[in-house]
Formats: C-alpha cells, sequence, structure tokens
C-alpha cells in the first residue's frame, strides 16, 4: 500500500522503509486506516482494488507522532549528516529533534576504516540488517539481545572490522540517521556541491553511483538506486574507491623509457599518446616478423569493460 500511495503522488512518513529492501513494519510511521478493519502499517499491507484506505487524519497524525516520540527518546545525536531522515520527519512533526536518549549508551566503533557506527544514534529501525542480508548476501549485521536492550551488532556482537564485515558501504546507504556514517569524503549538503551520475570504471560490470562534487573535485559517493545493473548495490571498490581520481601521483601521460626514444637511458620520460602508441605498435609488428607471433604475449584486465577486452583478444589473435 506505500508503494501503491507513493506512485499516486500520496505522500505517508517511513522512517524503517527502503525501496531497495524488504518491508518490515519496523517504524509504524506509515500506519493508514483501512475502512472496516482498523489502523495498519502501509509498507506491509497488500493493496487491493477493495480496500477504502485513509491515509491522513486527526488520529493517524496522532499515532504517528507517539511513535516519532519513541524514536527520538531512544536517539542521541551522532557525527550528524545532512540527509537525517529522522530529524527531517521531527521537525515536519514539530517535535525537539533531540530528546535525550532514555536507552543506556554504548561505545562508538571507530574501528573500521571506512564506515563509523554509533550505535546510540541508533533507532532500531533494522536497515542495514536488511541491507546485509538481502543486498550483500552476508548477514554480517544481526539484532542482539532482547526487548528494549535489542540492539545491532556485527558478527557475533564484535566490533565491526573484526567481524567479516567486506566494508561496502550499503548498511551506511541505507541508515536513516548518522549511527552510520562514512569516515572518508562524506556526504555533502545540497548546497556544498553537486551530484553527477556515472559507471564506476573498476570492472566490467557497469555498475552506476553518484559522485558528489565540490568545487569539481570527487567528495563522495552514493549508489544510484535506479541503476540498470547494480541497482544501488557497490563493493567497496566502487564506493570508496574513488581517491585514485585525484592522487597527486596519479599518471596521467604515458611514460617510455629513455632509450626507446633517444637511443640511450634506462629512466621513464613522459611523452604524448600518439608517440607512445605507434612506438608500441611499431615494437610489435618488428617483434612479430622477426621472430614470430609465438614470441607475443598478452595480459587482458577484469577493470576492462566486456567491448574492451573483446578488442583486446581480436587483436592478440590477428
Amino acid at each position: 500500500m506505500l508503494d501503491a500511495a507513493r506512485s499516486a503522488g500520496i505522500e505517508i512518513p517511513a522512517l524503517c522503509h527502503h525501496p531497495a529492501l524488504p518491508a518490515a513494519g519496523a517504524c509504524r510511521l506509515c500506519v493508514v486506516e483501512v475502512e472496516g478493519r482498523g489502523v495498519h502499517p502501509a509498507c506491509l499491507l497488500p493493496a487491493s482494488d477493495d480496500l477504502v484506505v485513509t491515509t491522513d487524519s486527526e488520529r493517524l497524525r496522532a499515532a504517528r507522532r507517539a511513535s516519532l516520540s519513541l524514536l527520538l527518546d531512544g536517539y542521541t545525536p551522532g557525527v550528524g549528516r545532512p540527509d537525517n531522515e529522522l530529524l527531517r520527519l521531527a521537525e515536519r512533526s514539530g517535535l525537539a529533534p533531540c530528546r535525550g536518549a532514555t536507552r543506556s549508551w554504548r561505545a562508538i566503533d571507530e574501528g573500521n576504516p571506512l564506515v563509523r557506527f554509533d550505535p546510540n544514534a541508533c533507532v532500531r529501525c533494522w536497515r542495514c540488517v536488511r541491507a546485509c542480508e538481502s543486498l550483500n548476501g552476508l548477514g554480517i549485521i544481526g539484532v542482539f539481545g532482547r526487548n528494549g536492550d535489542a540492539h545491532v551488532g556485527f558478527g557475533h556482537d564484535q566490533p565491526m572490522h573484526g567481524s567479516g564485515c567486506e566494508f561496502c558501504g550499503m548498511c551506511e546507504a541505507v541508515c536513516p540517521t548518522d549511527a552510520l556514517s562514512v569516515k572518508i569524503g562524506g556526504l555533502l549538503p545540497e548546497s556544498a556541491g553537486r551530484t553527477v551520475s556515472t559507471v564506476c570504471d573498476y570492472c566490467g560490470v557497469g555498475c552506476r553511483m553518484n559522485l558528489q562534487l565540490a568545487d569539481d573535485r570527487i567528495a563522495g559517493t552514493t549508489p544510484d538506486w535506479h541503476a540498470p545493473a547494480n541497482h544501488g548495490l557497490l563493493c567497496v571498490k566502487g564506493r570508496f574507491g574513488w581517491g585514485f581520481v585525484q592522487h597527486p601521483d596519479r599518471l596521467t601521460r604515458p611514460l617510455v623509457r629513455r632509450a626507446l626514444l633517444e637511443g640511450h637511458g634506462t629512466d621513464l620520460v613522459e611523452t604524448d599518446w600518439d608517440t607512445a602508441l605507434d612506438l608500441v605498435a611499431r615494437t610489435l609488428v618488428r617483434i612479430r616478423n622477426d621472430h614470430g607471433a609465438d614470441r607475443l604475449g598478452f595480459l587482458a584486465s577484469a577493470k576492462c569493460t566486456n567491448e574492451e577486452n573483446y578488442l583486446f583478444q581480436k587483436l592478440a589473435r590477428q
């Protein structure tokens, strides 16, 4: 019902729901009234033609405010992120964004080099649990404890970096608060930069992602949930491995041995692409003519696209 309402342009608040994840009905913010059947969470209610549904009423607003108040009572602000869905809903409902956590304080996990975990900012929506299970297929994140002590944990309720986590960052990508936040780059406020869509260049799968730019420099990445190849899923390289793009040691021009250009010297010198490619082509032809084609070997790469590897094997065969 939640998907049906949103497709019709009817906004129903929700916190535990994410379009890429299976529904959980944990936050109870998306409740709607069904004629003759009472109040139900819209994310779990199957849509059908014979239902008469009310999505906004004084009764529903009161129920949503009560559920949101309980979430805020167990929330301690973390490092902060501009897309904090909990605080956005609190502001829209006129509730105080920080009400003081009623749960006992837990140590912040800083051991992961890429993702910070602050359990005190967790509102137990279980999005990260479902993302690790259904998107990444690992199930490293689980729920530990019972009742009021229920909490998110990694592995056997241990630090994230020792739990078997692959550091893909999908848990952080779906987190609606600042319980999980990136430690490199980071999410930018909309006013601080712009977002462009691109294809990850680490392999030939063709995963699409969003680059966040500040002054035309990459400051972070986020998943593209509408991407046809990966539907938002990214590996650790696609999510966090963009530092090489603007690294000062990155090569932007080809290097060749000085002896190949000047007849002496073994050091590497910069040249232009036309000179380098012409040198490679002439050397390949010379080796084939002087020693035979069996003296040539070619190494391809999984970081190339399928089309590039096709052309490479065609060159090798011919």
